[in-house]
């Protein structure tokens, strides 16, 4: 890294992120991101970028918002918005071995099948909702916002899901003998966002949601060293920081009466996110060569899937459609692409 990624420069990046993305006017509908779909699909060469011209031609009724390059590849993804989550609904279906190792590297929850296009075959994959830090033994969370206080309570629980990995991280950490100083942060950063689920579960009861926000429990797990930086590359480096500017957009948005408790948890998420390029510089220290190597390769398949499906719903109710936080993606990604080793 050229320098020290604080808590400062990383909310300043992402405040850069919300101008870039300009003026928001009006109040959306409330967006569901299992409702987003990405087509890999092959193209003649690779690329270095793409847009969505030059998405496969004949694809049904779909419309591509996006396209961006798959890294050493001469595949595209291609995002497009539709009404179901089955693409034989909408495309000229293949058996799924007729692309499945175009998305090897996807988990099988999120492969959905092979459609036919021009010139082959390409698969299709699931989006979703794109910020906040995981864990790889903590359970996820698939986006069924249809009203603004549901959609505050998913961003609650995303608080809550990361109560539970930095927890888990800490532990990990500490069996591969981090320094003391990382693993109390990241212990510090669990409660950080234990205050953060309620600040928000305040605001998504202040717009009518009912239930309760609950922290699930970790599976215990005992990863090495680069594993540990993978995970922290993808969701720490690139997905805890995009968090930040989830927190500060929807803190310009929200009524006044909430603004500072919001703002409040963009500072924290800022502060997280500086522990995430802390904690990357420790974890590739002691990595060989090839490790470091799959690690950048890593954060920089997240920086790209990052572009192209991010997608916060409770922003989208609050008026900023997909396609202005993805510019406020890039600009984020652009700036912290110069800090990636």
């Amino acid at each position: 890294m050229a320098h020290r990624l604080d808590a400062k420069t990383l909310l300043e990046i992402a405040l850069a992120g919300i101008a870039a993305a300009g003026a928001i006017e009006g109040v959306a509908g409330c967006g569901r991101c299992v409702n987003e779909l990405v087509i890999r699909a092959p193209v003649e060469s690779p690329v270095s970028s793409c847009s969505p011209a030059d998405c496969p031609a004949k694809l049904g009724g779909a419309t591509f918002s996006t396209c961006s390059p798959v890294p050493e590849t001469a595949l595209v993804e291609c995002a497009y918005t539709a009404g179901y989550a089955d693409p034989a609904e909408d495309l000229d279906a293949l058996p799924d071995d007729a692309c499945r190792s175009q998305c090897a590297d996807a988990p099988d929850d999120r492969f959905l099948g092979c459609v036919a296009v021009e010139g082959g075959a390409a698969c299709v994959l699931q989006g979703g909702c794109v910020g906040g830090r995981g864990h790889a033994g903590v359970p996820g969370l698939e986006s069924k916002a249809t009203a603004l206080g549901d959609a505050l309570s998913e961003m609650a629980h995303m608080e809550a899901i990361a109560v539970a990995a930095f927890g888990a991280l800490a532990h990990e950490l500490e069996a591969i003998e981090a320094p003391p100083e990382l693993v109390r942060r990241c212990r510090v950063a669990a409660q950080d966002e234990a205050r953060h689920v309620e600040l928000v579960s305040a605001v998504a009861r202040a717009h009518g949601y009912a239930g309760a926000v609950d922290t699930p429990n970790a599976l215990p797990m005992q990863r090495d060293r680069e594993a540990l930086a993978i995970e922290n590359a993808v969701e720490g480096c690139v997905r805890e920081t995009y968090g930040v500017v989830g927190a500060a957009w929807l803190a310009r948005l929200v009524p006044a009466q909430f603004r500072d408790a919001l703002d409040s948890v963009a500072e924290d998420e800022a502060t997280h996110a500086a522990l995430a390029w802390d904690l990357d510089a420790w974890l590739i220290s002691g990595l060989s060569q090839g490790a470091r190597a799959r690690v950048s390769a890593a954060r920089s398949a997240a920086f790209a899937e990052l572009e192209t499906r991010t997608h916060v719903p409770a922003l989208t109710c609050f008026g900023v459609p997909p396609t202005a936080q993805r510019v406020a993606a890039r600009t984020l990604a652009r700036e912290l692409g110069t800090f990636s080793a």
